[in-house]
């Protein structure tokens, strides 16, 4: 019975792939650009806001940009799908563009609505003051 056992455990894995390996030193790489990719965001902040203003819409394109750098090599090395079946990476790399559609249809409504906030007939600047309500309405009656 120990036979039938072991037997049934040493055969049965062969659908299993044998995929690679990535060494600990990779593991380190990946994580020194993601620090430095983050140090690039906060610097890429800190120029925009103190020495170089540009445009809202250019300024959290960069920071997208970044990010995105930073979900690809978390993907690749963190998720495994460098040493993973073409199977897992149609899959990853398909929810990834879904993701890319969906923030371009956010986008698209936040820039429909308005987004940056611009100067319109329904929002008032800083300085301006309501008329004063009328004296006599068809409250007064």
């Amino acid at each position: 019975m120990a036979n039938t056992y072991s037997a049934a455990h040493e055969g049965g894995h062969e659908h299993e792939g044998h995929y690679g390996h990535i060494p600990l030193r990779t593991y380190w790489m990946v994580f020194g650009a993601l620090m430095g990719l983050m140090a690039l965001t906060v610097g890429a902040y800190y120029l925009e806001k103190l020495v170089l203003p540009l445009p809202e819409v250019v300024a959290v394109g960069i920071a997208m940009l970044i990010a995105i750098c930073k979900t690809a090599l978390i993907m690749v090395f963190f998720m495994h799908l460098k040493v993973s079946s073409k199977l897992a990476r149609v899959f990853a790399a398909s929810s990834f563009v879904w993701l890319m559609i969906m923030f371009t249809i956010i986008m698209g409504d936040y820039f429909a609505k308005g987004w940056p906030p611009q100067q319109g007939p329904l929002t008032a600047p800083a300085s301006y003051t309501a008329p004063a309500a009328p004296a006599e309405g068809w409250l007064a009656l």
